[in-house]
């Protein structure tokens, strides 16, 4: 076992004990020591490994403890006084990000100046982006410690993202504009999105927005929706599989230039992409995971892809280890995983049996494959959900994307025409030509979505068995196409 492999699993493994409760932190890394010292040579050969492994668990440990002595294991800071029950009043606090549009309301996660983070519900007008100051007049209630079933995921969600509380607010008064890069880069792709929204229709300019810049609070709820039943949500989020999409074209389209050129170039794509889609957390954590993966496989070492992986997971637990919990931190690392093990292998085969399809088609139907296997057993136990479609939507859908980006991409300087107050007729036919993959693929979602039974909610009780055996079906895989 490599040196990487050893040290990442001694993070994880006391990141997930650690989580359950700071306590078991110290005795699970303990364990992993003696692991380390008494394990079979055959299950863990090398002193190199062995110590790899006992390393990882003693950092995460001492990482786990530092945060418990801080206070800020498995809560955000003040989240006793944001949230001790129902408060009624004003609220101050400042915006963290938006997260959905809808329904003449804007949902936003709001700091509150007396601590915690609260998920608000806003007027829609007027608009505020990350960093705004506000006061809100409303309702604030501590979310539930025992929500109803249907409700129970969606708190879970909050909880794991930082959330203690919710308001209602009847009136919301801004404080004060934020100033600086994040603000700026926030109207930016505010701006943008108003841009596609004036060369598009709806639903395909949010659908547009949520892809190319990552505002996916545009993207209409119920198309939403019909992604989620027909299995494709992760089209619209700007995640891993994302930014792999975007990578893995960019990589078939630069073919014609050597070897070192191309990871540059990968590597410049990917990170302006990032920085434009918001670089959010979740979205740093998936550029770092299929950056590293990308780069190593494009220098030909699908081996030091691997290892890049599990480097990436160790810096991002020890910077924060009930990261271990997020489900974007969990997708985005078994999606750059399926990407490292199984697309080389699905790109030749689709190579070999359809040679007329065009590259980047074949480079992103093979990345998407690969992160559908791979996250499966993951979407079974974060959202209990199984697209009985998702295969086939995805398989449809997959060779849609480039030309999605692309129609996205040309219909930003085409509004900014209509915007300037060029007639709509001069550019009509770019327009139809920018939104026919989108309308092909918002159609491809909505076919999917009204198949009787496309998509299954499955209670624990069957969800977690089933994620059980399919990450044991796709390790036989594995085990049997290594050489």
């Amino acid at each position: 076992m490599a040196r990487a492999y050893a040290l990442a699993i001694g993070v994880l493994a006391v990141a997930l004990l650690g989580s359950v409760d700071p306590r078991l932190a110290v005795p699970s890394a303990i364990g992993a020591c003696v692991v380390a010292a008494l394990a079979p040579r055959r299950a863990l050969p090398g002193r190199a490994s062995r110590g790899a492994l006992a390393l990882g668990a003693v950092l995460l440990a001492a990482r786990v403890g530092l945060s418990s002595a801080d206070g800020v294991a498995g809560a955000s800071p003040g989240a006793d006084a944001a949230a001790p029950g129902t408060r009624a009043g004003p609220l101050g606090g400042e915006v963290r990000s938006t997260i959905r549009l809808s329904g003449g309301r804007q949902d936003v996660l709001v700091e509150l100046h007396d601590g915690g983070l609260a998920y608000a519900r806003l007027p829609r007008f007027p608009e505020f982006v990350p960093g705004d100051r506000i006061t809100m007049t409303g309702r604030m209630e501590a979310l539930p410690e025992d929500p109803e079933p249907e409700a129970a995921g969606w708190v879970g969600y909050l909880r794991r993202i930082g959330v203690t509380a919710t308001v209602e607010a009847r009136s919301v008064q801004d404080d004060g504009a934020a100033d600086g890069p994040a603000a700026w880069l926030a109207r930016a792709r505010g701006a943008a999105g108003d841009t596609l929204g004036a060369a598009l229709p709806e639903p395909e300019a949010g659908l547009a927005a949520g892809i190319l810049v990552g505002l996916r609070e545009r993207v209409d709820p119920t198309l939403a929706a019909e992604f989620t039943a027909a299995g494709l949500t992760h089209v619209v989020a700007i995640s891993g599989w994302n930014i792999a999409i975007v990578g893995g074209v960019v990589g078939a389209l630069a073919r014609p230039l050597a070897r070192r050129r191309r990871g540059l170039l990968i590597g410049l794509v990917i990170a302006a992409y990032t920085v434009f889609a918001g670089a959010s957390p979740s979205v740093v954590r998936a550029a770092i995971m299929a950056g590293v993966a990308l780069l190593a496989r494009e220098g030909g070492r699908p081996a030091g892809a691997g290892r890049a992986l599990a480097l990436a997971i160790v810096v991002i637990l020890l910077a924060d280890p009930a990261t271990v919990l997020d489900a974007g931190f969990q997708l985005s690392a078994c999606a750059t995983a399926g990407l490292i093990t199984w697309s080389n292998g699905l790109g030749a085969w689709f190579e070999r049996t359809v040679p007329a399809v065009p590259g980047p088609v074949r480079e992103s139907l093979a990345v998407s494959l690969a992160a559908q296997a791979a996250t499966l057993p993951v979407v079974l136990v974060d959202f209990g959900r199984l697209s009985l479609v998702s295969p086939i939507a995805n398989l449809v859908v997959a060779p849609l994307v480039p030309f999605v980006m692309a129609g996205a991409a040309s219909a930003l300087p085409l509004g900014a025409l209509l915007t300037a107050g060029l007639p709509p007729i001069v550019i009509g036919v770019p327009l139809a030509l920018a939104g026919l993959p989108l309308g092909l693929l918002v159609g491809a979602a909505r076919i999917a979505a009204s198949v009787p039974y496309a998509s299954v909610l499955l209670p624990p009780i069957v969800a977690i068995p089933a994620a059980v055996m399919t990450a044991l079906a796709l390790g036989v895989l594995v085990r049997a196409r290594r050489p």
